[in-house]
């Protein structure tokens, strides 16, 4: 494998999960085959939030969350809102991972309205994001959900360093979520 992701270090993941084209094989990633329940019970240790565009969380066994849209034309999906502190899902257990969508549209107009809702909790805190996709109906108003994780586990001592990793970023950088 050539220019495979180094999963102790948040920059190798983050570098590759951040361009669509980073999850593959490859790079030692594969396309997680659980949606947003198989998170339930990972431990956070990075998030990021880039704009209204995506939401981006790291786990400690390497699995990598991106939540986007992938854009087709002429539809617009983004964040509306996010309610709570993305510093609460880190270095504990996610416990609750759920989402909830909800369609309107006019006929008259021909506008077309989806709003997606994800609620992730822990011990912490609940952080709930709301997104609103709008389109004429023809194209896709769905919040992508990119899941990839390790083509092979990581060991405990690679998860160990990985959370030390963060931990080290964190104390450098703050916890916004800077770019790595």
């Amino acid at each position: 494998m050539t220019d495979t992701i180094d999963f102790t270090n948040l920059a190798s993941i983050a570098g590759k999960i951040s361009d669509r084209s980073g999850w593959n094989r490859e790079h030692g990633f594969l396309e997680g085959q659980g949606g947003l329940e198989s998170l339930i019970g990972k431990i956070c240790v990075f998030y990021e939030r880039a704009g209204n565009e995506a939401i981006t969380l790291i786990f400690s066994d390497g699995t990598a969350l991106r939540m986007n849209h992938h854009q087709d034309c002429c539809e617009q999906v983004e964040i509306e809102d996010l309610n709570g502190d993305l510093a609460d899902l880190l270095y504990t257990p996610l416990l609750v991972a759920e989402e909830r969508t909800n369609e309107s549209g006019s006929e008259e107009t021909g506008c077309s309205q989806t709003w997606t809702f994800y609620t992730l909790r822990t011990v912490k805190g609940s952080i709930d994001i709301r997104w609103l996709g709008e389109s004429n109906g023809y194209y896709s108003e769905s919040v992508n959900l990119d899941i990839g994780e390790p083509e092979t586990p990581l060991s405990h001592h690679a998860q160990m360093a990985l959370i030390e990793d963060s931990k080290n970023y964190r104390s450098a950088y703050g916890s916004d979520g800077k770019t790595l």
